[in-house]
C-alpha cells in the first residue's frame, strides 16, 4: 500500500467542507474516511435527539463521501483499537481527525496518541470545531477570562480565519472488512419521536448550509430586537447544525460578516447601517458565547456536572420527582414555561428566552437540582452541547463565573406578557389556553372559573392551580440562597 493513505476520522465535525483533516489529507493521497462510535457515545446518545441528528448527519455525510469517491466506513468500539486495526489492514502511517474538548474526550485522546505513538502510528490533531481553541485565549495575567465581556473584547482583536474548500475528488484506499449499516449503529432506539423531528429539521451539510444562507439573506435582519420574542421567527436556527459540525463555525462567522457589510452598504434590504451592525453583531456575538463556553470547559471542566462557584455546593435542593415530571410535560400550570417545554418535546428545539425561563423555574421555583435540567435538555435537545448546556444551566443558578445573580428569579407571567404580548407562542403549543384572551392567558388561574369554563378548560387542568406560587416560590428561593451563603 502506498505510505499516503490517510485515515480521516470524523467525530464532531460531519461535513465535507471547511473540513480541516480531509481537505489536508486528500492532498497527500488516497483517503480512508471513518466513523467510530464508541461504547461510552452509543449509551450517551442512543435513544436521544442528538442521537436521531448524528444518525441522519452520518447518512447524508456517507453520500457525500460516496460522491467523492471515498465511502465512509463506520465502525463500533473503542476507538484505539479500531484505529489500530483498521491503519494495519490498509498499510495507513497517519490519522488525520480533530480534536474535541468534552473532559472524557480529552483524556481519550491523550491516551490515544500515547498508544498510537508507540507503533509508530501519529495522529495529526486539527482545530476546526471552533473559532479559536479553546484554552488559548487568556488575560494579561496569562489565566483564563471569568467574564464574558472581557472575552469578547479579546477575541475582537484575534483573525478568523475564512473556510477551506471541499475536495473535489477523493483517491480511496481498498479497507478490509464492510462498513457496518446505520441502523447497526443503533443511535435509533426508545421513544420513536423522530417522525416529528424529522417535520422540523434537516440534519446534515446541505441542510446546514441551506439554513445558513437563508438566515444571512433573509432573516438577519431584525435579529437584535426579535431574537427575544418566540413567536417572531429571528432566530437562526443555526444550534444543532453547529453541534454536530454540518457547517463550521468560521464559515457561520464570515457568511454573516459579509451578510452584514452587505446590508449596511445598501445591498439588499434597506434598514440602515447601524441596525445591521447591530443585528449581525448580535448574532457573532452568540458565536463568541459558544466560545467562552468551551474555554471554560478547558479550565474547568468539572462544571459539567459541579457548580463553578463553590458555595453552590451547599445549595439546599429539594427532592421532588412529581414537580420534576411535571416541568418535563409542560404542566406546571405556567403557560410560558409550558409551551416551551412541549416546544422541546415536539421539535428537538427550545426558543432561548423561553429557555432560560423555563431554567430558571426549575432551579428557583421548584428548587430542584440544575443538573436534572441539564440531563433532560441532553436527551431531548437536537442541540445538545456539552459546555453550551453546562453554561447556560450554572448561568441561570447563579452558580458560574459570569452567571446571573442569585436574586434574580424570572416571573414567567411578566416575562410572557413582555415577549408574547399577543399569547401567539402559547396558543401554538398550549392549544387548551387558545380560547383565552390576550390579556388573560399569561397567569390563567387568575382568571374567574366561569370563564376558565367557557373556554373550555378542563376542571383539574394546572392552569387553574399551578404546581407552585410564584410569591411563595420567591422567597423560598432567596431563602435558600441565604442559608447557602451561611453555610
Amino acid at each position: 500500500m502506498s505510505e499516503n493513505t490517510v485515515i480521516v476520522w470524523f467525530r464532531q465535525e460531519l461535513r465535507v467542507q471547511d473540513y480541516d483533516p480531509l481537505f489536508w489529507a486528500a492532498s497527500l493521497g488516497r483517503v480512508v474516511p471513518v466513523f467510530i462510535l464508541s461504547a461510552e457515545e452509543h449509551q450517551r446518545l442512543s435513544g436521544t435527539a442528538s442521537g436521531w441528528w448524528l444518525h441522519e448527519s452520518l447518512k447524508e455525510l456517507s453520500a457525500a463521501l460516496g460522491r467523492l469517491g471515498a465511502p465512509l466506513f463506520l465502525r463500533q468500539g473503542e476507538p484505539g483499537e479500531v484505529l489500530e486495526e483498521l491503519a494495519a489492514g490498509i498499510g495507513a502511517r497517519e490519522i488525520y481527525t480533530s480534536r474535541s474538548y468534552e473532559p472524557d474526550s480529552q483524556r481519550m485522546e491523550d491516551e490515544l496518541t500515547q498508544r498510537l505513538g508507540a507503533i509508530q502510528l501519529e495522529v495529526v490533531w486539527f482545530h476546526n470545531r471552533l473559532l479559536f481553541e479553546p484554552g488559548t485565549i487568556v488575560n494579561g495575567a496569562g489565566e483564563p477570562y471569568r467574564v464574558f465581556t472581557a472575552f469578547h473584547r479579546r477575541l475582537a482583536q484575534e483573525q478568523v480565519y475564512p473556510p477551506l474548500p471541499p475536495p473535489t475528488a477523493l483517491a480511496p484506499s481498498p479497507v478490509q472488512g464492510d462498513s457496518l449499516s446505520l441502523e447497526e449503529l443503533g443511535l435509533l432506539k426508545g421513544p420513536n419521536w423522530y417522525g416529528k423531528l424529522a417535520a422540523h429539521w434537516q440534519p446534515g451539510e446541505q441542510g446546514a448550509l441551506r439554513q445558513l444562507e437563508e438566515f444571512a439573506g433573509e432573516h438577519v435582519t431584525g435579529y437584535a430586537e426579535g431574537r427575544d420574542y418566540p413567536d417572531s421567527g429571528c432566530t437562526s436556527r443555526l444550534s444543532p447544525y453547529l453541534a454536530w459540525g454540518n457547517v463550521s463555525a468560521r464559515r457561520v462567522w464570515h457568511v454573516l460578516r459579509e451578510a452584514g457589510e452587505a446590508l449596511s452598504s445598501g445591498i439588499g434590504r434597506s434598514g440602515g447601517a447601524d441596525g445591521c451592525e447591530a443585528d449581525t453583531g448580535a448574532f457573532l456575538r452568540q458565536l463568541v458565547w459558544r466560545e467562552f463556553a468551551y474555554d471554560q470547559l478547558v479550565h474547568f471542566p468539572h462544571m459539567v456536572d459541579s457548580p463553578m462557584r463553590k458555595a453552590y455546593a451547599a445549595f439546599p435542593w429539594a427532592d421532588d420527582p412529581q414537580a420534576l415530571a411535571r416541568w418535563k410535560a409542560g404542566q406546571t400550570g405556567y403557560p410560558l414555561v409550558d409551551a416551551g417545554m412541549r416546544e422541546l418535546w415536539e421539535t428537538g428545539m427550545m426558543h432561548n428566552r423561553v429557555r432560560m425561563v423555563a431554567a430558571s423555574f426549575l432551579v428557583k421555583h421548584l428548587l430542584l437540582p440544575w443538573t436534572e435540567g441539564a440531563a433532560w435538555f441532553r436527551q431531548t435537545l437536537v442541540d445538545a452541547d456539552t459546555a453550551n448546556n453546562a453554561m447556560g444551566w450554572q448561568w441561570v443558578t447563579g452558580s458560574g463565573f459570569d452567571a446571573a445573580p442569585y436574586f434574580r428569579i424570572f416571573n414567567p407571567g411578566a416575562q410572557s406578557r413582555r415577549f408574547d404580548p399577543e399569547g401567539s407562542y402559547i396558543r401554538r403549543w398550549v392549544p387548551e389556553l387558545r380560547q383565552l384572551p390576550d390579556a388573560l392567558i399569561h397567569e390563567p388561574w387568575k382568571v374567574a372559573s366561569g370563564v376558565l369554563d367557557q373556554c373550555g378548560l378542563a376542571p383539574d387542568s394546572p392552569y387553574r392551580k399551578p404546581v407552585v406560587d410564584h410569591a411563595f416560590a420567591r422567597e423560598r428561593a432567596l431563602e435558600a440562597y441565604r442559608i447557602m451563603n451561611t453555610q
